[in-house]
């Protein structure tokens, strides 16, 4: 029997200035043919050797919540989608799936 990967995290989101919500988003990275997340330091540009990729969805939040790191997200209509930090201008707030929700 195989698990289905979720494409997006439902550990958390992040409410953006518009309302939207944006979920983190695993992708598939061509070097490896991996969904993975997309995680960049603050301080990083937007470069594809600037990423860092994983698999483990509770390392992205970490890296994100702890670390400050920035996650690629978007609405689950596509509609909006970028590298976002939880300090950044247009992220309102982190909202958190309660635990054993």
């Amino acid at each position: 029997m195989s698990e289905t990967i979720s494409r997006y995290s439902d550990l958390f989101y992040l409410q953006h200035s518009s309302g939207d919500r944006l979920y983190p988003v695993r992708r598939r990275i061509r070097r490896t043919g991996k969904l993975m997340f997309t995680l960049a330091p603050a301080a990083a540009g937007n470069r594809d050797e600037d990423a860092y990729h994983t698999e483990c969805e509770l390392e992205m939040r970490r890296l994100v919540l702890v670390m400050g790191y920035r996650v690629r997200a978007e609405s689950r209509d596509r509609a909006r989608s970028g590298l976002y930090a939880i300090d950044g201008h247009s992220v309102r707030a982190v909202v958190e799936k309660a635990v054993g929700a």
